[in-house]
């Protein structure tokens, strides 16, 4: 596909397009956008794709120059879109059920070259827009001041010796005002659970917002196994703490970061969404994929087997369950790989984005048409009916959607219940 330019023969980048559009005064189609020779990322390089129009000139050529009528027509259009607006002194407060906050003493710095101005002063945040047109797409005012809060790299998991721990949530994503509980089991005497925001941060990559206190380590049972269907489920576990999701929970992902005293570490990831947000970019986590990995217990849906070994068609399971950890990245499955590149990267700019899942927008397909763009991650091939109806639907209500893996919706599936709650079982 070759790369095209939004207007004026000058190549915009692609964030960019998306947020232009036709409001731009550009005769932008509305399109899929696929991974291709025309969208040319790392998860996290510089996007230039296609917008329509004709044939750019060579790449080379830099971004559209301020003051043509693409680029006024798209300070406009940002300049109204409403997103939520935290002044940069502001500092998450502290409230847990389970535990306390502590930080990190280092503390985060914008990105060099990017404009500080952009982060809202005392006395001057009311009257400045929540989100901008900036260098490289849409950008949001809190999401520059949230990244410039302290950021710390204590989420990165260092033990590898002693008892392992492992865990599960029983939401794959949740708001402000929810409940998660996490089930988790170990040997070790003692763990603890910290929760960190994923994000720029200064380079850290991640902000903790919240700790347990110390808790006495439980092994948990053996998790059962379904004949007919092959499924594993850990549903039979109790619950070993519970999680509010207050106002500390910025959207956006999370890891919690189990830690065994002493012993090994791993992850259990969440998405705190806004069903509120009308972010221009709306990324989202392919837990359904994901799960479709997920070899826990020795079955998946792809025969037991993990990436890249022949699988056994004696472990294939026809129904999965999300009531059990994540037996591959630690624990966060497919997030660390295919996600955490693009999601550090848009925060590292300051882009509009807010975050949800695959089983999110299979629960309410309607609210993609709040959004200007959503960008599928990594390997998002599993989709249900309800995504694909949903897809559609918003693409033709202008919404664009951009593909960044291979093989997207690919396999069908549908969910169901478990013990533990709603959609818990993917079919």
């Amino acid at each position: 596909m070759p790369r095209k330019v939004c207007s004026e023969g000058r190549p915009y980048r692609f964030w960019r397009c998306l947020a232009a559009g036709e409001q731009a005064g550009v005769p932008v189609s509305r399109r899929t956008f696929a991974m291709s020779a025309g969208v040319v990322t790392c998860c996290g390089a510089l996007l230039l794709a296609a917008c329509g129009g004709t044939s750019a000139p060579s790449a080379g050529a830099g971004n559209s120059t301020p003051g043509t009528a693409a680029t006024k027509a798209a300070h406009g259009l940002a300049g109204a879109q409403a997103s939520p607006s935290v002044p940069a002194t502001s500092k998450a407060p502290v409230s847990s059920k389970a535990g306390s906050t502590t930080g990190s003493s280092t503390t985060a710095k914008p990105e060099a070259g990017h404009p500080t101005s952009t982060v809202p002063k005392p006395g001057r945040a009311k009257s400045a827009p929540a989100t901008f047109m900036g260098p490289d797409g849409v950008e949001a005012r809190w999401v520059i001041a949230e990244n410039a809060k302290p950021g710390t790299a204590d989420w990165h998991l260092s033990g590898t010796k002693g008892p392992s721990i492992n865990g599960f949530a029983d939401m794959v994503a949740a708001s402000e005002g929810q409940q998660v509980k996490l089930y988790i089991t170990t040997a070790a005497p003692h763990y603890h659970v910290s929760a960190y925001r994923i994000g720029y941060y200064g380079g850290k990559g991640g902000r903790l917002v919240w700790r347990s206190p110390e808790l006495r380590g439980v092994v948990q049972p053996a998790c059962t196994l379904a004949p007919a269907t092959r499924m594993v489920a850990c549903d039979n576990w109790s619950a070993s703490l519970s999680v509010d999701i207050g106002p500390q929970f910025v959207q956006g992902d999370y890891l919690f970061k189990l830690v065994a005293d002493p012993g090994q570490q791993s992850y259990i990831p969440l998405t705190v969404w806004d069903p509120s947000s009308h972010s221009a970019y709306l990324v989202q986590n392919s837990v359904l994929t994901w799960q479709g990995w997920n070899n826990w217990g020795g079955y998946d849906m792809y025969g037991g087997a993990p990436p890249g070994r022949p699988p056994q068609y004696a472990q294939r399971a026809y129904v999965e369950s999300f009531d059990r950890p994540y037996a591959n990245g630690n624990g966060a499955a497919d997030f660390m790989a295919l996600e955490f590149p693009l999601v550090f990267w848009a925060e590292q700019h300051g882009l509009d984005v807010s975050y949800w899942t695959d089983v999110t927008f299979s629960q309410h397909p309607q609210i993609l048409a709040q959004h200007r763009a959503l960008l599928t991650l990594g390997h998002d091939e599993t989709w249900t009916a309800n995504e694909r109806n949903g897809v559609v639907a918003a693409r033709s209500e202008g919404v664009n959607v951009i593909y960044f893996g291979a093989s997207p919706v690919l396999r069908h599936a549908r969910l169901q219940s478990s013990p533990l709650g709603p959609d818990r079982e993917e079919v």
